[in-house]
């Protein structure tokens, strides 16, 4: 009896734990904080891929071993303090069509480097293997007061490539950008390193600071489509008053996008000029001016801008002179078109809503919107607030994932203990019954035996 009472006060214990668990919802934290992820991700501007990039980046020798030591340089026009440094991985596609980041190096180190030669160090994965990133900008803080000339990613372990057979080591970077600010300091930057495999068009050291992402900064707006520029002119000249004396050292072209209208590459950029040069001038007729940036026959964008550092002069007169548009392999029209001409002094846009003068004679174009800040598939936004922005939604992406798969563990747990709530609720009611008829059978049997005492006894009696 005393056993079954034990084992009652027991069982009543155990139940108690499993329906506190049960009614504790455990999964209330988890839903809140997905929920307040899922507000978050809708606040942030969706990342989108571009389809193609003119050029992939950096990508250095192949070695037999993984410990091999590649210093990258990256010497900055102009000395700047930097308060952050983002490295773009390279994206690539696997078999099953879908994009992840393409040799990362696995441990390495990023310094910044000062005119009379003092380091800071912004990142040290000397000892410890960096994550595997996915394409997101990967996010380094730097010290803001310190005025940094060169930066060095100096690489330490290579990634072993999963889809080569032979034992090659390298390492690939897609992109650096280097803010002061708003201002990207790595644009076109002197690149130096001793480990390089150049391929025309692919990979190059300056194309790790040539401007050309994975990203476009873009808020998609596809149902508003645009054609800025699109005049059948062999050379079209646009002239901007600024309307004061300012000091440009940027400029960015958007190209015509129909990536929303058509997959294959050749439709993108259209029309974009492979010719261009930028003249700044104090006076209106340009009797004063000065070349500030020429090039001829680079790579036309896809998706992204042209993004170019010039020489910094000081001007209120730009004119932009562009010449020998792409030409779509299906289409035999020529001409000139882009969507977007932004300047800029230091991160800070000088061209929004200025309507410059174009002089073109054939085709259609509306001036104005060649300054409202708009591509042809939406809103160009700030190019560091847009990858920030790209790495936050890969972080709580990240996070919902991790806490979507521990709710689902805190479901399974609750379907235990709901399981085991029933076991011990029928262990319970079993006790019970049983403690029950134990009693019924002792107090029958403590009867049974009375009587058969008063039996005795009255026979005793009678006798």
């Amino acid at each position: 009896m005393h056993v079954l009472v034990w084992l009652s006060s027991l069982l009543c214990v155990v139940a108690f734990v499993v329906l506190e668990d049960l009614f504790s919802d455990p999964a209330a934290p988890i839903l809140k904080e997905m929920r307040e992820i899922d507000d978050e991700l809708a606040s942030l501007a969706p990342a989108r891929l571009t389809p193609a990039v003119p050029t992939l980046g950096y990508l250095s020798d192949y070695w037999k071993s993984p410990d091999v030591s590649i210093p990258v340089d990256i010497v900055l026009r102009r000395v700047a303090k930097l308060d952050t440094l983002m490295v773009l991985p390279v994206a690539a596609v696997d078999e099953q069509n879908v994009s992840h980041s393409f040799q990362f190096p696995l441990r390495f180190t990023i310094e910044l480097i000062a005119a009379d030669g003092a380091i800071r160090m912004i990142a040290d994965y000397s000892q410890e293997d960096y994550p595997t990133p996915g394409l997101e900008p990967q996010i380094f803080p730097c010290p803001p007061e310190f005025a940094a000339q060169t930066i060095r990613f100096t690489n330490l372990r290579l990634r072993k490539n999963p889809q080569e057979a032979s034992e090659n080591y390298f390492m690939t970077l897609g992109e650096v950008f280097a803010f002061s600010g708003d201002w990207n300091a790595a644009l076109n930057a002197e690149v130096r390193t001793e480990s390089s495999k150049p391929v025309p068009l692919t990979w190059h050291p300056s194309f790790l600071v040539d401007g050309f992402s994975n990203y476009a900064p873009v808020e998609l707006d596809i149902d508003r489509p645009l054609i800025t520029i699109l005049t059948r002119d062999d050379e079209l000249t646009a002239t901007l008053d600024l309307g004061k004396q300012v000091v440009v050292d940027e400029l960015r072209i958007w190209p015509i996008d129909y990536s929303s209208n058509h997959s294959h590459t050749g439709s993108h950029g259209q029309g974009f000029p492979l010719n261009l040069q930028l003249e700044a001038a104090l006076q209106p007729d340009f009797s004063d001016a000065k070349v500030v940036y020429r090039n001829d026959d680079f790579p036309r964008p896809n998706v992204g801008a042209l993004m170019k550092a010039v020489t910094p002069v000081t001007g209120r007169y730009l004119r932009l002179t562009a010449r020998d548009g792409y030409q779509h392999p299906g289409n035999s029209n020529t001409g000139i078109g882009f969507a977007e001409l932004e300047l800029f002094q230091k991160g800070k846009l000088l061209s929004r809503g200025i309507s410059p003068k174009l002089d073109a004679t054939r085709g259609r174009y509306l001036k104005s919107r060649l300054t409202d800040g708009f591509s042809k598939t939406g809103r160009i936004r700030p190019l560091k607030n847009w990858m920030l922005q790209v790495a936050r939604r890969a972080a709580l992406e990240k996070r919902h994932a991790d806490l979507s798969l521990t709710l689902d563990s805190v479901h399974a747990r609750q379907s235990a203990t709901l399981r085991w709530a029933g076991i011990l609720l029928a262990a319970l009611i079993g006790v019970f019954f049983l403690f029950f008829f134990i009693s019924r059978y002792r107090n029958e049997k403590r009867l049974h035996r009375m009587r058969d005492d008063i039996a005795g006894d009255l026979h005793d009696e009678v006798g």
